[in-house]
Protein backbone atom coordinates (compact mmCIF):
# COMPACT_ATOMS: atom_id res chain seq x y z
CA UNK A 1 0.00 0.00 0.00
CA UNK A 2 2.67 2.40 0.81
CA UNK A 3 4.53 1.68 -2.34
CA UNK A 4 1.23 2.89 -4.33
CA UNK A 5 0.95 5.12 -2.33
CA UNK A 6 4.18 6.44 -3.28
CA UNK A 7 3.84 6.29 -7.10
CA UNK A 8 0.15 7.91 -7.01
CA UNK A 9 1.88 11.21 -5.07
CA UNK A 10 4.74 11.07 -7.98
CA UNK A 11 2.59 10.89 -10.56
CA UNK A 12 0.27 13.54 -8.90
CA UNK A 13 3.62 15.64 -8.28
CA UNK A 14 4.10 15.75 -12.53
CA UNK A 15 0.53 16.38 -13.24
CA UNK A 16 0.11 19.33 -11.15
CA UNK A 17 3.46 20.29 -12.89
CA UNK A 18 0.74 20.47 -16.30
CA UNK A 19 -0.36 24.05 -15.60
CA UNK A 20 2.69 25.32 -15.85
CA UNK A 21 3.19 23.81 -19.48
CA UNK A 22 -0.26 25.36 -20.09
CA UNK A 23 0.55 28.29 -19.11
CA UNK A 24 3.47 28.96 -21.11
CA UNK A 25 2.04 27.77 -24.31
CA UNK A 26 0.77 31.45 -24.83
CA UNK A 27 -2.31 29.39 -26.86
CA UNK A 28 -0.16 28.50 -29.56
CA UNK A 29 -1.38 25.94 -32.60
CA UNK A 30 0.76 22.35 -33.53
CA UNK A 31 -0.60 20.83 -36.06
CA UNK A 32 -0.91 17.11 -36.22
CA UNK A 33 -0.22 15.62 -39.70
CA UNK A 34 -2.18 17.26 -41.74
CA UNK A 35 -5.08 17.72 -39.48
CA UNK A 36 -6.62 20.42 -38.54
CA UNK A 37 -5.41 22.76 -35.63
CA UNK A 38 -4.70 21.96 -31.95
CA UNK A 39 -3.60 24.01 -29.23
CA UNK A 40 0.06 23.52 -28.36
CA UNK A 41 -0.62 21.62 -24.83
CA UNK A 42 -2.66 19.34 -26.20
CA UNK A 43 0.28 17.39 -27.52
CA UNK A 44 2.24 18.51 -24.32
CA UNK A 45 0.00 16.42 -22.32
CA UNK A 46 -0.16 13.72 -24.20
CA UNK A 47 3.58 13.20 -24.59
CA UNK A 48 3.80 13.33 -21.18
CA UNK A 49 1.25 11.25 -20.13
CA UNK A 50 3.13 8.52 -22.77
CA UNK A 51 6.14 9.06 -20.92
CA UNK A 52 4.47 8.34 -18.02
CA UNK A 53 2.99 5.21 -19.15
CA UNK A 54 6.05 3.64 -20.92
CA UNK A 55 8.76 4.85 -19.01
CA UNK A 56 8.21 6.41 -15.66
CA UNK A 57 5.82 4.04 -14.24
CA UNK A 58 7.59 1.04 -15.30
CA UNK A 59 10.90 2.40 -13.69
CA UNK A 60 9.63 3.10 -10.35
CA UNK A 61 7.88 -0.32 -9.95
CA UNK A 62 11.13 -1.43 -10.93
CA UNK A 63 13.17 0.80 -8.57
CA UNK A 64 10.90 -0.03 -5.73
CA UNK A 65 11.22 -3.96 -6.41
CA UNK A 66 14.82 -3.48 -5.90
CA UNK A 67 14.41 -1.71 -2.74
CA UNK A 68 12.69 -4.44 -1.83
CA UNK A 69 14.50 -6.98 -2.77
CA UNK A 70 17.94 -5.17 -1.17
CA UNK A 71 15.74 -4.77 2.27
CA UNK A 72 15.36 -8.94 2.17
CA UNK A 73 18.61 -9.53 1.59
CA UNK A 74 20.10 -7.51 4.49
CA UNK A 75 17.19 -8.78 6.73
CA UNK A 76 18.78 -12.18 5.79
CA UNK A 77 14.86 -13.71 5.20
CA UNK A 78 15.26 -16.22 2.07
CA UNK A 79 11.41 -16.52 1.94
CA UNK A 80 11.84 -12.70 1.41
CA UNK A 81 14.30 -12.87 -0.87
CA UNK A 82 12.86 -15.12 -3.02
CA UNK A 83 9.79 -13.36 -3.08
CA UNK A 84 11.22 -9.86 -3.68
CA UNK A 85 13.11 -11.56 -6.45
CA UNK A 86 9.69 -12.79 -8.06
CA UNK A 87 8.25 -9.28 -8.18
CA UNK A 88 11.17 -7.97 -9.29
CA UNK A 89 11.38 -9.72 -12.55
CA UNK A 90 7.83 -9.66 -13.20
CA UNK A 91 8.05 -6.23 -13.24
CA UNK A 92 10.75 -6.31 -15.63
CA UNK A 93 8.60 -8.53 -17.77
CA UNK A 94 6.00 -6.27 -17.31
CA UNK A 95 7.67 -3.13 -18.57
CA UNK A 96 9.49 -5.69 -21.61
CA UNK A 97 5.93 -6.14 -22.76
CA UNK A 98 4.86 -2.45 -22.23
CA UNK A 99 7.52 -1.39 -24.48
CA UNK A 100 6.81 -4.03 -26.71
CA UNK A 101 3.01 -3.13 -27.32
CA UNK A 102 3.60 0.61 -27.67
CA UNK A 103 6.20 -0.02 -30.54
CA UNK A 104 3.82 -3.06 -31.93
CA UNK A 105 0.89 -0.84 -31.87
CA UNK A 106 2.55 2.30 -33.46
CA UNK A 107 3.94 -0.28 -35.90
CA UNK A 108 0.52 -1.45 -36.59
CA UNK A 109 -0.81 2.14 -37.05
CA UNK A 110 1.63 3.27 -39.71
CA UNK A 111 1.12 0.35 -41.89
CA UNK A 112 -2.82 0.77 -41.49
CA UNK A 113 -3.11 3.46 -43.83
CA UNK A 114 -2.13 3.25 -47.30
CA UNK A 115 1.28 4.83 -48.73
CA UNK A 116 -0.06 8.58 -49.17
CA UNK A 117 -1.96 8.12 -45.37
CA UNK A 118 1.50 7.26 -43.50
CA UNK A 119 3.56 10.60 -43.43
CA UNK A 120 -0.17 12.07 -42.37
CA UNK A 121 0.19 8.93 -40.09
CA UNK A 122 3.99 9.58 -38.53
CA UNK A 123 3.41 13.21 -38.12
CA UNK A 124 0.64 12.58 -36.22
CA UNK A 125 2.29 9.96 -33.37
CA UNK A 126 5.40 12.01 -33.14
CA UNK A 127 3.44 15.00 -32.49
CA UNK A 128 1.04 13.20 -29.67
CA UNK A 129 3.53 10.73 -28.94
CA UNK A 130 6.84 12.62 -28.48
CA UNK A 131 6.09 16.39 -28.46
CA UNK A 132 7.71 16.98 -32.25
CA UNK A 133 4.82 19.16 -33.40
CA UNK A 134 4.79 21.67 -36.31
CA UNK A 135 3.69 25.22 -35.04
CA UNK A 136 0.82 26.87 -36.98
CA UNK A 137 -0.88 29.85 -37.01
CA UNK A 138 -4.11 29.29 -34.87
CA UNK A 139 -6.45 31.72 -36.76
CA UNK A 140 -5.33 30.27 -40.37
CA UNK A 141 -8.03 27.98 -40.65
CA UNK A 142 -10.93 27.53 -43.56
CA UNK A 143 -12.98 30.88 -42.06
CA UNK A 144 -10.51 33.24 -43.50
CA UNK A 145 -11.23 31.66 -46.99
CA UNK A 146 -12.83 32.95 -49.53
CA UNK A 147 -13.64 30.97 -53.42
CA UNK A 148 -11.18 31.59 -55.63
CA UNK A 149 -11.83 31.92 -59.56
CA UNK A 150 -9.15 29.55 -60.78
CA UNK A 151 -8.89 26.06 -60.83
CA UNK A 152 -6.33 24.51 -58.75
CA UNK A 153 -5.36 21.28 -60.47
CA UNK A 154 -3.31 19.27 -57.73
CA UNK A 155 -3.08 21.24 -54.40
CA UNK A 156 -6.30 19.93 -53.55
CA UNK A 157 -8.77 23.25 -53.35
CA UNK A 158 -10.48 25.99 -55.41
CA UNK A 159 -10.62 28.79 -52.03
CA UNK A 160 -8.60 31.76 -51.51
CA UNK A 161 -7.46 33.11 -48.35
CA UNK A 162 -7.88 36.39 -47.16
CA UNK A 163 -4.58 39.09 -47.01
CA UNK A 164 -3.30 38.58 -43.94
CA UNK A 165 -2.96 41.99 -41.55
CA UNK A 166 0.61 42.15 -41.79
CA UNK A 167 1.03 41.74 -45.63
CA UNK A 168 2.98 43.44 -48.00
CA UNK A 169 2.42 44.93 -52.23
CA UNK A 170 2.10 42.89 -54.90
CA UNK A 171 4.66 41.52 -57.14
CA UNK A 172 5.52 43.69 -60.34
CA UNK A 173 3.22 42.49 -62.53
CA UNK A 174 5.35 43.56 -65.63
CA UNK A 175 7.96 40.79 -64.18
CA UNK A 176 8.04 37.86 -66.56
CA UNK A 177 9.35 34.38 -65.67
CA UNK A 178 9.80 31.43 -67.74
CA UNK A 179 6.36 29.45 -68.56
CA UNK A 180 6.23 25.55 -69.26
CA UNK A 181 3.80 23.16 -69.33
CA UNK A 182 2.57 22.95 -65.80
CA UNK A 183 2.67 26.56 -65.69
CA UNK A 184 -0.68 27.76 -64.45
CA UNK A 185 -2.99 30.36 -62.12
CA UNK A 186 -2.79 29.28 -58.51
CA UNK A 187 -4.57 30.49 -55.23
CA UNK A 188 -3.10 33.99 -54.15
CA UNK A 189 -1.75 34.82 -50.53
CA UNK A 190 -0.64 38.39 -49.47
CA UNK A 191 2.46 38.03 -47.13
CA UNK A 192 5.00 40.44 -45.37
CA UNK A 193 8.16 41.75 -47.55
CA UNK A 194 10.10 39.66 -45.02
CA UNK A 195 8.37 36.89 -45.43
CA UNK A 196 8.92 36.76 -49.47
CA UNK A 197 12.81 37.20 -48.03
CA UNK A 198 12.88 34.16 -46.43
CA UNK A 199 10.89 32.31 -48.54
CA UNK A 200 13.59 33.51 -51.41
CA UNK A 201 16.52 32.38 -49.03
CA UNK A 202 14.79 29.09 -48.07
CA UNK A 203 14.89 28.56 -52.27
CA UNK A 204 18.06 29.77 -52.77
CA UNK A 205 19.35 27.36 -49.62
CA UNK A 206 17.30 24.30 -50.90
CA UNK A 207 17.64 24.50 -55.03
CA UNK A 208 19.65 26.87 -55.84
CA UNK A 209 20.29 30.51 -57.03
CA UNK A 210 18.97 32.59 -59.66
CA UNK A 211 15.39 34.39 -60.51
CA UNK A 212 13.88 31.40 -62.49
CA UNK A 213 14.87 28.75 -59.98
CA UNK A 214 13.45 30.72 -56.65
CA UNK A 215 10.41 31.20 -58.79
CA UNK A 216 9.62 27.63 -59.28
CA UNK A 217 10.40 27.06 -55.81
CA UNK A 218 7.80 29.40 -54.56
CA UNK A 219 5.46 27.73 -56.27
CA UNK A 220 6.13 24.42 -54.96
CA UNK A 221 6.26 26.35 -51.54
CA UNK A 222 2.68 27.16 -52.14
CA UNK A 223 1.51 23.80 -52.85
CA UNK A 224 3.36 22.25 -50.02
CA UNK A 225 1.62 25.18 -47.51
CA UNK A 226 -1.80 23.92 -49.00
CA UNK A 227 -1.29 20.56 -48.44
CA UNK A 228 0.38 20.30 -45.11
CA UNK A 229 -1.76 23.13 -44.09
CA UNK A 230 0.86 25.59 -43.17
CA UNK A 231 0.19 29.52 -43.62
CA UNK A 232 2.43 30.02 -46.40
CA UNK A 233 3.53 33.46 -44.41
CA UNK A 234 5.75 30.78 -42.14
CA UNK A 235 6.18 28.21 -44.65
CA UNK A 236 10.26 28.86 -44.21
CA UNK A 237 9.82 27.22 -40.91
CA UNK A 238 8.11 24.50 -41.27
CA UNK A 239 9.82 20.99 -40.05
CA UNK A 240 9.24 19.45 -43.52
CA UNK A 241 12.22 21.41 -44.47
CA UNK A 242 16.02 20.39 -43.38
CA UNK A 243 16.97 22.60 -39.75
CA UNK A 244 20.20 23.61 -42.07
CA UNK A 245 17.69 25.38 -44.33
CA UNK A 246 15.08 26.57 -42.25
CA UNK A 247 18.40 27.87 -39.98
CA UNK A 248 19.67 29.81 -43.71
CA UNK A 249 15.95 31.62 -44.10
CA UNK A 250 15.78 32.93 -39.93
CA UNK A 251 18.64 34.34 -40.77
CA UNK A 252 18.22 36.55 -43.90
CA UNK A 253 16.68 39.60 -42.27
CA UNK A 254 17.65 41.68 -45.48
CA UNK A 255 18.02 41.74 -49.62
CA UNK A 256 21.40 40.54 -50.08
CA UNK A 257 21.70 38.16 -46.89
CA UNK A 258 24.39 35.34 -47.67
CA UNK A 259 22.78 31.78 -48.12
CA UNK A 260 25.61 29.36 -49.34
CA UNK A 261 27.65 31.75 -50.98
CA UNK A 262 24.91 33.65 -53.21
CA UNK A 263 24.08 36.99 -52.01
CA UNK A 264 19.76 36.78 -52.38
CA UNK A 265 18.53 39.98 -54.57
CA UNK A 266 15.44 41.47 -55.17
CA UNK A 267 14.73 39.78 -58.10
CA UNK A 268 14.47 36.58 -56.34
CA UNK A 269 12.48 38.37 -53.98
CA UNK A 270 10.01 39.78 -56.64
CA UNK A 271 9.94 36.05 -58.36
CA UNK A 272 8.38 34.67 -54.86
CA UNK A 273 5.95 37.66 -54.79
CA UNK A 274 4.89 36.34 -58.41
CA UNK A 275 4.29 33.14 -57.52
CA UNK A 276 2.63 33.77 -54.18
CA UNK A 277 0.84 37.02 -54.53
CA UNK A 278 -0.17 37.19 -58.08
CA UNK A 279 -0.49 33.06 -57.99
CA UNK A 280 2.09 32.41 -61.24
CA UNK A 281 2.97 29.26 -60.26
CA UNK A 282 5.71 26.76 -62.33
CA UNK A 283 4.15 23.39 -60.80
CA UNK A 284 1.41 21.75 -59.31
CA UNK A 285 4.58 19.75 -57.31
CA UNK A 286 3.96 19.56 -53.24
CA UNK A 287 6.39 16.97 -52.71
CA UNK A 288 10.30 16.39 -53.54
CA UNK A 289 13.44 14.51 -52.30
CA UNK A 290 16.66 14.80 -52.45
CA UNK A 291 18.20 11.19 -54.08
CA UNK A 292 19.40 10.10 -51.23
CA UNK A 293 15.93 10.16 -49.04
CA UNK A 294 14.53 8.60 -52.32
CA UNK A 295 13.36 4.76 -51.13
CA UNK A 296 12.93 3.55 -54.66
CA UNK A 297 11.05 4.75 -57.85
CA UNK A 298 8.99 2.54 -59.69
CA UNK A 299 8.65 2.93 -63.81
CA UNK A 300 7.12 1.07 -66.89
CA UNK A 301 6.96 -1.54 -64.09
CA UNK A 302 10.09 -2.25 -62.92
CA UNK A 303 11.18 -1.18 -59.31
CA UNK A 304 14.55 0.65 -58.01
CA UNK A 305 15.16 0.35 -55.28
CA UNK A 306 18.11 2.34 -53.33
CA UNK A 307 20.33 0.34 -51.89
CA UNK A 308 23.06 2.82 -51.16
CA UNK A 309 21.18 5.26 -49.31
CA UNK A 310 18.65 5.08 -45.79
CA UNK A 311 16.54 7.29 -43.98
CA UNK A 312 20.09 8.34 -41.91
CA UNK A 313 22.23 8.50 -44.53
CA UNK A 314 21.92 11.90 -46.13
CA UNK A 315 21.58 13.08 -49.21
CA UNK A 316 24.80 12.18 -50.85
CA UNK A 317 24.25 8.50 -50.77
CA UNK A 318 22.65 7.18 -53.56
CA UNK A 319 22.21 3.81 -56.28
CA UNK A 320 22.85 5.23 -59.59
CA UNK A 321 19.20 3.90 -60.53
CA UNK A 322 17.90 6.91 -58.37
CA UNK A 323 19.45 8.95 -60.00
CA UNK A 324 19.51 8.08 -63.57
CA UNK A 325 17.17 10.73 -64.74
CA UNK A 326 16.13 8.79 -67.76
CA UNK A 327 14.21 7.00 -65.03
CA UNK A 328 11.86 9.78 -64.15
CA UNK A 329 8.75 10.11 -66.28
CA UNK A 330 6.39 12.69 -65.97
CA UNK A 331 3.10 11.38 -64.58
CA UNK A 332 4.66 7.55 -64.90
CA UNK A 333 7.12 7.37 -61.94
CA UNK A 334 6.51 6.46 -58.58
CA UNK A 335 8.19 7.66 -56.32
CA UNK A 336 8.72 6.51 -52.46
CA UNK A 337 11.23 8.48 -49.55
CA UNK A 338 12.27 7.23 -46.25
CA UNK A 339 9.70 8.84 -44.36
CA UNK A 340 6.67 7.19 -46.22
CA UNK A 341 5.45 9.09 -48.91
CA UNK A 342 4.54 8.30 -51.96
CA UNK A 343 3.92 10.79 -55.34
CA UNK A 344 4.16 10.48 -58.85
CA UNK A 345 7.03 12.49 -60.19
CA UNK A 346 6.61 15.76 -61.95
CA UNK A 347 9.86 16.96 -63.64
CA UNK A 348 13.03 18.40 -62.45
CA UNK A 349 12.94 22.37 -61.30
CA UNK A 350 14.73 24.59 -64.36
CA UNK A 351 18.74 24.41 -62.84
CA UNK A 352 17.91 20.17 -62.72
CA UNK A 353 18.51 19.48 -58.51
CA UNK A 354 15.78 16.89 -57.39
CA UNK A 355 13.31 15.29 -58.38
CA UNK A 356 9.96 17.25 -57.62
CA UNK A 357 6.28 15.48 -57.86
CA UNK A 358 2.45 15.53 -56.79
CA UNK A 359 0.78 13.93 -53.57
CA UNK A 360 -2.16 13.19 -53.93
Amino acid sequence: MKKLKGIGLFILLVFLSIPNVYAGSNLSCVSCGEASRLPSPVPKLTSIAFSLLVIVVPLVLIAFSIVALVKAIMAGKNDDVMKAKGKLIKKVVATIIIYLVAGIVQFIMVKAGDASERETILDCMNCLLYGECEEVDCEYNDTNRDDATSNSQATGGNRRPTSNTNSGSNSNSNTNFPTGPTSHKGQTYQISDIAALKIAALSVGEEGAGAQQVHFYASFCANLSERKKIPIEKIYESKWFSAGTRKMAADCNSVGCSVRGHKVTQEEVDAVKDAIINGNRDTYANEHDCFGDIASITVHGKTYTNVAGSKNSGCKKYSSDIANKANYIKGETIIKNHYGSTYIFEQFPPNGGDPFGIQQ
